[in-house]
């Protein structure tokens, strides 16, 4: 998507748009955690290893019993099979934590209303579509903490993360946040 950047408005949730924004935040967060490598981290434990033995010996059945490979290919095509299968296993398991995560994050259920007192949830908008996010959550009088920070992929590397973080700050030094 090409922009111009005073074009882009950054501007407080409106309720109307609070489904949008959760798609966004949702979005950048899956990017963030439904990764191979978080599924590599999975790969490494106990119970994957007793997984990978039971496919790797069906894959080695399944292979041999077709009679077209010697028994070294068969073993190495099983190898090959069980350690892809559980691969995308782990990764099934990654975006299953990750849908718990967000439909028990009742911060998640509805933006609007959970940022009214004492936070700020702000959207860029272009065009009139919702392309980013960056909430504010106060910590204590001074102190805040920058939340739920999402840009659509076909807005990130253009600076917009850049401009609002400095929204962000901006709005911290002008109401007394120090850090």
């Amino acid at each position: 998507m090409e922009f111009e950047e005073d074009r882009i408005n950054i501007r407080e949730l409106r309720q109307d748009e609070a489904n949008e924004a959760r798609d966004i935040v949702v979005s950048g967060l899956k990017r963030q955690i439904v990764t191979y490598r978080s599924a590599l981290k999975f790969f490494f434990r106990r119970i994957g290893w007793v997984i990978m033995g039971l496919c790797l010996v069906g894959f080695y059945l399944l292979t041999s019993s077709l009679r077209l490979l010697s028994w070294q290919q068969c073993l190495f095509v099983s190898v090959v099979l069980a350690t892809v299968f559980r691969i995308h296993v782990c990764l099934g398991v990654v975006y299953s934590k990750f849908r718990e995560y967000i439909n028990s994050e009742a911060e998640l259920q509805d933006l609007y209303p959970w940022y009214k007192d004492g936070g700020k949830f702000w959207v860029a908008v272009f065009r009139g579509k919702a392309i980013g996010t960056v909430a504010l959550r106060r910590t204590s009088e001074t102190v805040a903490e920058l939340k739920r920070m999402s840009v659509v992929p076909s807005c990130r590397r253009k600076g917009l993360a850049t401009r609002m973080v400095k929204h962000f700050e901006e709005h911290c030094r002008s109401n007394g946040i120090e850090r």
